[in-house]
């Protein structure tokens, strides 16, 4: 029988596994060689069964990492048989990449004015659950041409959303992209070279340059940009898979 104490304290480490004795009633510890900066892990807080070759497994889940504005929490395991496993994973992960997020917002006369509120609610509400992590954000509007109202370096607070009025007019997302692209996603505008790159495009789905919106989505590809299309009141044919 194997027994866990994840939250005792054992000289330098936290969390201790035993091998016991039903019938003399008896527990003995096992020794797991946990490495230095797993020490915390709690082990045994967590256990299982290895589906294919039945032995147990023992694991510890709160391995603190401290990054820049928080602090990730990580997990090691173990494969308790005859000889007891290597830490599974060999190696912790490193803290997450810093994350930079472009909004580009729908602006166009198709969009009613009661829905580029709602998307203008709907970024506001993204940058309140996100902002206390390691991430950037700019904000970004189009129609006939592309306005870039928030640079990563220029953003303050979600006031600056608030404010934001809608142009109106014909719809050319291919074209906006493309802008963002290559001018909010730049170092220029406080783009970070080591940080994951998020587009997220919130529309209606119409444009007037549809057929350049493949060329568009492998512009941002090109820069490792991840691209989600948000539709507000869609048109069902029109291609906003294709950015």
């Amino acid at each position: 029988l194997i027994v866990s104490d994840p939250l005792i304290q054992n000289q330098n480490k936290r969390g201790q596994v035993y091998n016991c004795d039903v019938k003399k009633g008896s527990c003995s510890p096992l020794t797991i060689n946990v490495p230095p900066e797993a020490v915390n892990m709690s082990l045994g807080l967590s256990m299982t069964k290895d589906l294919k070759s039945s032995n147990a497994v023992v694991c510890g889940p709160t391995i603190p990492i401290h990054c820049k504005q928080f602090t990730a929490y990580n997990g090691m395991c173990f494969t308790l048989n005859p000889s007891i496993s290597k830490p599974i994973p060999k190696q912790l992960r490193d803290c997450p990449l810093p994350t930079d997020i472009a909004f580009l917002m729908d602006g166009s006369g198709s969009v009613s004015a009661a829905d580029f509120k709602i998307m203008k609610t709907f970024i506001i509400s993204m940058i309140a659950t996100l902002q206390d992590r390691d991430y950037k954000f700019a904000v970004a509007q189009y129609s006939d041409y592309c306005n870039i109202h928030i640079k990563f370096n220029t953003f303050l607070s979600t006031n600056q959303i608030q404010r934001i009025t809608q142009i109106g007019s014909t719809t050319y997302t291919a074209n906006a992209i493309i802008k963002v692209v290559n001018e909010v996603f730049s170092i220029q505008a406080g783009a970070r070279e080591k940080a994951n790159r998020v587009l997220v495009v919130i529309t209606d789905g119409q444009s007037h340059d549809r057929n350049d919106l493949p060329s568009a989505a492998n512009s941002a590809e090109e820069k490792k940009i991840i691209r989600y299309a948000i539709g507000v009141r869609i048109f069902p044919t029109l291609p906003i898979h294709k950015v």
